[in-house]
């Protein structure tokens, strides 16, 4: 299958669970789809072998694209996890000590 622009327009316009996945989507490449100005830049862009849709491969590109943006952003969230995870594994081996008194 394929996204022709009419089926985009259409599912940005009226299809809630569309909206608010491009919503949330730290991807400007998606997010301008919301955008009726920008839409048409939007669709070119993704539509890499220029035959006006957009393939699976095309959306998952783009998708992959929007992914590796979050996972990027979360990298030092979970940099901070992991500190914070050492820390009390560490303050909970101290405590078993002090509780273990024999």
């Amino acid at each position: 299958g394929t996204l022709e622009k009419a089926e985009v327009v259409r599912a940005v316009q009226e299809d809630e669970d569309v909206i608010e996945f491009l919503v949330k989507c730290p991807h400007a490449e998606l997010q301008d789809l919301l955008i009726p100005a920008k839409l048409e830049r939007s669709l070119d862009a993704m539509d890499t072998d220029d035959d006006d849709s957009i393939s699976k491969d095309e959306w998952t590109e783009a998708i992959g694209k929007a992914l590796k943006t979050l996972l990027d952003d979360r990298k030092g969230e979970r940099a901070a996890d992991d500190a914070f995870a050492a820390e009390f594994q560490t303050l909970a081996r101290d405590v078993f000590r002090v509780i273990d008194v024999d």
